[in-house]
């Protein structure tokens, strides 16, 4: 079955995280404390990451938050107040955290030298609350300035795990499964044809990024609501959480369970975008318009696509 991020895997994501981290300015004496504090919040700020290490990326890519998305974060929750945190503070956290030591790079079996991936993210958050909440005499330890950073990011944390929640609320109904049936043989076939033409030898075929997202531009699955800039949300909202996103590539390869979680997404988000009820029903009859229009033109799309390139 399709497992859902708990408490023991956002555990085990952070002591992935917390050793990839160049964390000078906090003291051996401290680390311990400091992870203590860190643990409760660790699955909001993993949820943070995700929908923010997915905007506005392409099929072309990396998962990853860029700075103009972690300024954007930082200054939503107060933590760039203008005076003692700025934007520049920002950016030059931003950039000190996206450094890696060369030893470290030959371990990771996923490298991103444009923007930052989630132990970096990690490693922004620690430096901004140590000049924010530590430096300024805010926090009389840097456990309490941690607590400080978890508590302006609480608000924003619980809104994304709040919204995924209510995704597979309303698609884990008798109502949404009905609609999958009824497409499942189109939806396996449309798997089958838009995935694999990443995927390394030896591997078992997935789809990647790109792949989904050459499938929502042929199945027209854009609107006014879900505009491409989403299409990584979309993909990161199917996708199982993996408690390591550095040393594993499997964070970005769909396999066909996920794919069926994924691609309802589109339409949950264009609902949500649209300010309409989010019902199971709702989101049903939008599938159902989706699937029964947009899967054939898909299908369509790629068996034009080939015949050029066979022509050529």
């Amino acid at each position: 079955g399709f497992k859902r991020e708990g408490q023991s895997l956002s555990r085990a994501a952070l002591q992935i995280d917390w050793p990839r981290c160049r964390l000078p300015f906090i003291d051996d004496s401290e680390v311990e404390q400091v992870m203590q504090v860190l643990e409760p919040s660790y699955a909001k700020l993993m949820s943070l990451y995700r929908r923010y290490s997915a905007i506005d990326v392409s099929g072309e890519s990396d998962f990853g938050v860029g700075s103009v998305q972690a300024a954007e974060l930082m200054m939503g929750a107060g933590i760039v107040d203008g005076t003692v945190t700025k934007t520049a503070d920002v950016d030059r956290f931003y950039i000190a955290a996206k450094v890696t030591p060369a030893e470290l790079k030959k371990q990771l079996a996923v490298v991103n030298d444009k923007t930052i991936v989630r132990y970096e993210f990690l490693e922004l958050l620690l430096r901004t609350c140590y000049q924010r909440f530590y430096q300024s005499g805010a926090a009389a330890s840097m456990a309490e300035a941690v607590v400080m950073l978890c508590d302006a990011l609480e608000a924003e944390g619980r809104k994304t795990q709040e919204e995924t929640a209510a995704f597979f609320e309303s698609l884990y109904s008798e109502v949404v499964d009905d609609v999958y049936k009824k497409h499942a043989d189109a939806l396996a076939a449309i798997y089958k044809l838009y995935s694999g033409s990443r995927t390394p030898p030896g591997k078992a075929k997935y789809m990647c990024l790109l792949e989904f997202q050459k499938l929502l531009e042929a199945s027209d699955a854009y609107d006014s609501n879900f505009q491409p800039r989403l299409t990584a949300v979309a993909f990161r909202m199917g996708m199982q959480v993996q408690v390591d996103e550095s040393g594993s590539s499997r964070f970005q390869e769909m396999n066909q369970l996920e794919f069926l979680h994924a691609i309802g997404a589109p339409a949950f988000l264009s609902l949500q975008a649209a300010s309409s009820p989010i019902t199971s029903e709702a989101l049903a009859a939008k599938l159902d318009e989706q699937f029964t229009e947009g899967l054939p033109k898909a299908a369509l799309a790629f068996k034009e696509a080939k015949g050029k390139a066979k022509r050529r």
